[in-house]
């Protein structure tokens, strides 16, 4: 017989620990506790301690039991979505009671606030109705609620710029970085030890970008996006040619938008971007991820902060009018005092 959901925690709340006896909404159930105990760790383990929540499935129901609060909801089979939501009302509520506080975001973890909106805008839902079904579903703050349609209503003016019916966007990668950073999961390949093999990728890729352009070519060019790896770690002369190949096939001047992913600031020169502007390029990306010189040494970014401020006002200085800026919060060894002084 499966053993029961029980979530459990040590007096001293230095640990959660969760146990289920299935593995369903398994993330959201973690998600959600870890919002309204950030600072604790939370695990998942098959076997636990003395109870702080107890989550039982039965066949047709999910029974909660929180310390002297008891509740139980209906478990629909047929609704996967409908019954995580009742499920997560509900632990929402328990934990809101024990903790004495509301997440302005109410039980949404893990998706876009504005996505949701914007689909109810979609299927013809009026404003008020978009407010009262995120209120009641996902229990969003007034505030959050607010912003989450506003955004929804101006990203609805960009989309329909879009050729929803017939259109495409173009990702071409450039598996190729100055370094491998220490926190990074994409396929990319130190550019010092693989430069003799960069002609040979690009030949390569004429070939994907020919053969791909055959089979979108009665389609609309949306937006064009070349990202990495370091698409800049490439010499002047190679990204002109990778520039000149995707406009021998692609319309780029009908491109709403056209992106590269600069993002190194050490891999960034007054030629390279002035290739990249050659080919009517505004948007580019530079990536400081930190503003703190040891962590950056400590993750394998080979560029200090004044770099960063260098490659920006650079790229302002030869027309790049949409530059956008990653941050990476939790990086090894930072805290509050890091992430302010990086802001």
């Amino acid at each position: 017989m499966k053993k029961p959901i029980t979530l459990l925690y040590k007096e001293e709340r230095t640990m959660l620990l969760i146990t289920m006896n299935q593995e369903q909404f398994e993330y959201d159930v973690h998600s959600l506790v870890k919002a309204f105990y950030p600072l604790e760790e939370v695990k998942i383990k098959k076997e636990g301690e003395l109870p702080f929540l107890d989550i039982k499935y039965k066949e047709s129901s999910i029974s909660f039991t929180m310390k002297n609060q008891k509740s139980e909801i209906e478990r629909n089979k047929e609704d996967r979505i409908d019954t995580k939501n009742k499920l997560k009302r509900e632990i929402y509520e328990l934990l809101s009671l024990e903790t004495k506080k509301k997440l302005p975001w109410g039980t949404l973890t893990g998706i876009r606030p504005v996505k949701l909106a914007m689909k109810l805008l979609e299927a013809g839902k009026k404003e008020r109705e978009v407010k009262e079904y995120l209120k009641e579903t996902y229990l969003l703050s007034n505030e959050k609620l607010e912003l989450s349609l506003e955004i929804a209503k101006r990203e609805k003016q960009i989309v329909k710029q879009f050729h929803i019916r017939d259109g495409y966007s173009l990702y071409i990668g450039i598996p190729f970085c100055p370094t491998t950073c220490l926190y990074c999961s994409f396929p990319s390949f130190p550019i010092y030890q693989w430069k003799g093999r960069v002609n040979d990728y690009l030949d390569a890729l004429e070939k994907e970008i020919k053969g791909t352009w055959d089979i979108l070519k009665e389609k609309k060019l949306d937006t064009i996006y070349i990202g990495g790896g370091t698409p800049t770690s490439l010499t002047p002369e190679e990204l002109s040619c990778l520039l000149s190949m995707i406009e021998k096939y692609f319309p780029i001047k009908e491109a709403l938008e056209f992106t590269v992913e600069a993002g190194r600031p050490d891999t960034m020169t007054r030629e390279k971007l002035s290739a990249l502007r050659k080919y009517g390029i505004e948007r580019i990306s530079i990536n400081p991820q930190t503003m703190e010189e040891r962590t950056l040494e400590l993750i394998g970014r080979s560029h200090s902060k004044e770099q960063v401020k260098e490659a920006f006002y650079l790229a302002r200085e030869l027309g790049f009018s949409n530059i956008n800026m990653d941050l990476i919060l939790g990086l090894p060894g930072e805290g509050k005092g890091e992430i302010r002084r990086t802001i």
